[in-house]
């Protein structure tokens, strides 16, 4: 049951890591990385989430900008954090550096 909810919890952050880097690409100026990070971010919105929820909605929503968002980036970081000790507790250990770089990541996009 902790795995599933493990794996639930992964597509939340990979969702929301690939929207914060599109705010920072859009923030610094380069559309098209910005555009491929939004397209991968669909596809698991798409698979994973109901495209109608408002929240989805404004994070898809590539004219948002950073500022709006921070609220969520750090409601994801929040549960970012409780996975990290979910996935101990499930075994995950190998997993814990390609965690911590992730959240280092959503941390940098929140500080911009």
């Amino acid at each position: 049951r902790n795995l599933q909810r493990v794996t639930q919890s992964e597509h939340v952050e990979f969702f929301l890591i690939h929207l914060a880097f599109m705010h920072v690409h859009l923030g610094v100026g380069d559309p098209i990385q910005a555009e491929s990070y939004l397209l991968s971010a669909q596809k698991i919105g798409q698979m994973h989430y109901d495209a109608k929820h408002p929240r989805t909605s404004l994070l898809l929503s590539s004219s948002a900008n950073l500022s709006q968002l921070q609220g969520q980036y750090k409601k994801a970081l929040e549960s970012y954090h409780k996975s990290i000790e979910l996935r101990k507790a499930a075994g995950f250990d190998k997993y814990h550096a390609l965690i911590a770089e992730d959240y280092e990541g959503i941390a940098n996009c929140l500080a911009m």
